[in-house]
């Protein structure tokens, strides 16, 4: 596997991946209604943790599970589609771009910290045992509904 000089979340780049998916798949794919699943947990695939999302992805479930690692997604690009946020390590996560994801966020363990309003999609937001922090001084508006 080749290590990367950037962090970019990769999109049908074969070897050159920063995330898992448990299916095993080389490379990215967002055709239709869903893309894959990434996972970013506490093996680095490129020694990268803050993530670049350069572009419009389409992922099925997102899941950190970072333990010992902390991530960070910022970026132009965002993440659409019906897929799901699923934080479910004790590290931090921050998230800040704009995403239009709609099947929601499940915060279950860790800190997730937002700088942008839309950081959580427009999807509904379940704090099941994580916590909630703003990652700025702005003042933030989420629409998201709680659960």
């Amino acid at each position: 596997m080749s290590i990367l000089t950037h962090a970019d979340w990769n999109s049908n780049q074969v070897g050159l991946i920063n995330w898992l998916d448990p299916v095993g798949a080389g490379t990215y794919y967002k055709e239709g209604l869903f893309g894959d699943y990434a996972t970013f947990g506490d093996t680095l695939l490129n020694g990268r943790s803050n993530i670049t999302v350069a572009t419009t992805l389409k992922p099925s479930i997102v899941t950190v599970a970072g333990n010992e690692v902390d991530y960070g997604f910022g970026g132009s690009g965002k993440l659409v589609g019906v897929g799901v946020l699923l934080k479910s390590g004790t590290g931090d996560l921050t998230i800040s771009n704009a995403n239009e994801f709609t099947g929601g966020a499940t915060l279950a363990a860790g800190i997730t910290r937002l700088a942008h309003n839309s950081a959580l999609g427009w999807g509904p937001v379940t704090l099941s045992g994580g916590a909630l922090a703003s990652a700025t001084t702005d003042s933030l508006t989420l629409t998201n509904s709680f659960v």
